[in-house]
């Protein structure tokens, strides 16, 4: 049996906003979001489910972007590309100070024009001493040649295996 890179269960949370409430046409609100904490030496996926705010018309995900504070600092918490899934984005993330609450910010697009910013609050905890992420950081599920270099496009994006 072949192992696939999914993600994990335990570091999954879902945006369960609709993109508008039914009773009166504003956003609906949603309950702040946090993944489980991480060490610094971490390089873990972690995963963004956005089946509720999709679930009203048959769009998919078209593109994100990922921003993160604080930042500056050698070991602050680093992303990869995101992976983006036709419901779900997943991030890969390293490194982070000991002690520190980051906020991700991640700015959604979707294939028929819709948006949404979602914040995200990450600890990292005291387990391991601050280390930095690897440089180059690439996605956890990137498709690799025979040297371990990963795949990508003219363009520079990096290709990746299917996540289930």
């Amino acid at each position: 049996m072949m192992a696939t890179l999914g993600p994990s269960a335990a570091r999954r949370v879902a945006v369960l906003l609709a993109s508008a409430s039914p009773l009166s046409g504003m956003p609906a609100s949603q309950p702040l979001l946090r993944w489980p904490a991480k060490a610094s030496a971490d390089q873990l996926d972690f995963w963004l489910d956005l089946t509720g705010f999709l679930a009203d018309g048959g769009d998919v995900v078209s593109g994100a972007s990922v921003t993160i504070s604080p930042s500056g600092s050698p070991t602050d918490l680093v992303a990869a590309a995101p992976v983006i899934g036709t419901n779900y984005l997943l991030v890969s993330l390293a490194g982070g100070v000991p002690g520190t609450l980051y906020r991700i910010g991640i700015a959604v697009a979707t294939l028929f024009g819709r948006s949404l910013a979602v914040l995200v609050s990450l600890p990292v905890g005291h387990v391991s001493p601050a280390t930095a992420a690897p440089s180059p950081f690439w996605p956890l599920n990137a498709l690799r040649t025979e040297s371990g270099a990963p795949f990508a496009t003219e363009g520079g994006r990096v290709l990746c295996g299917e996540v289930p």
